[in-house]
């Protein structure tokens, strides 16, 4: 399932900025949230929100849907800021069952975009920060319920040589995505 919410980036910014995220957005994606598991738990496996779509102070609230509902998360942080720096993550948290009591838990990654777009350090950059590309890549796959699952993030998908990288390793390619040049 794909999680349609309607971002605006200088939102965005402002609140990567002072931290103020409004009332209404929470309750939009815990909206999200119990559709998603209210109408098609059954059939929907991994929710996927978009980039810079949570705050990281709701982590630990999907973290917690993850692990009752056993339905796989995949979304952007809002940039993450320190003195000039921004950092744009992502998070990939995958539940699991084990034992003959079925205990549920979830393993659960976050990882720094690789490659920032040109038009997004531009942006940052007009408000004083800066956003730093990886020097070198990290990609992750991960083995999943029997399938093989790995995430880019946004602007990642234009390097073909990361795309070679997991050409035959992957089943599920997921990409968290904020395009702002697409209606």
């Amino acid at each position: 399932a794909i999680a349609n919410i309607k971002l605006n980036f200088d939102e965005v910014k402002q609140a990567s900025r002072w931290g103020s995220i409004p009332l209404e957005y929470k309750i939009a994606i815990n909206k999200i949230l119990k559709e998603t598991y209210n109408r098609c738990h059954q059939a929907i496996r991994v929710l996927v929100f978009p980039e810079l779509s949570i705050p990281i102070y709701w982590l630990k609230d999907l973290i917690v849907f993850s692990k009752r509902t056993q339905i796989a998360i995949v979304a952007g942080l809002q940039y993450l800021v320190d003195e000039d720096r921004v950092h744009n993550y992502s998070i990939t948290i995958l539940p699991y069952e084990s034992g003959k009591r079925r205990f549920r838990n979830v393993f659960f990654s976050i990882r720094e975009k690789n490659d920032y777009s040109p038009v997004e350090k531009q942006e940052l950059a007009a408000i004083g920060k800066r956003c730093v590309d990886k020097e070198t890549a990290q990609y992750e796959v991960f083995n999943w319920n029997r399938i093989n699952v790995s995430t880019f993030v946004c602007y990642e998908l234009t390097d073909v040589v990361a795309r070679s990288l997991i050409k035959g390793k992957c089943d599920l390619l997921v990409v968290p995505v904020f395009n702002r040049d697409t209606s």
